[in-house]
């Protein structure tokens, strides 16, 4: 899994989205759908964006939502866990927000999770 390559800003959408698919991983096959709302996604439409749970690694697999916003929340997620960050306020930062494990593709449904930490706070 590649998670901390990231793409040029001046990149169009179709780059964008064709950079997500080819730095995924496949899903594990032990997950089941997430019965409650997490981040304003979730119960109101009866969980339609399908979030993913694995009880046994307590982290869920949100799926990430059409440009911009989708690919603008990975790279997000990538520049704040970067190994090589230097920016103490993003390092400050890493406090506050799940921890963020990479990205992984559903390939029935044909869509990109971020697989992060479920936070029980």
């Amino acid at each position: 899994m590649i998670v901390n390559q990231k793409w040029d800003s001046t990149n169009d959408e179709t780059n964008k989205l064709n950079y997500l698919f080819e730095s995924s991983s496949l899903l594990p096959s032990d997950l089941i759908n997430y019965p409650n709302q997490i981040g304003g996604h979730g119960l109101l439409f009866g969980n339609k964006c399908k979030i993913l749970y694995s009880h046994v690694q307590s982290t869920i697999y949100k799926p990430i939502q059409h440009y911009p916003k989708g690919p603008h929340e990975l790279e997000f997620y990538q520049r704040l866990f970067d190994p090589n960050c230097n920016d103490s306020v993003l390092v400050e930062l890493r406090k506050f927000v799940p921890d963020f494990y990479g990205l992984y593709r559903d390939s029935e449904q044909k869509r990109e999770l971020i697989y992060i930490d479920l936070l029980m706070y």
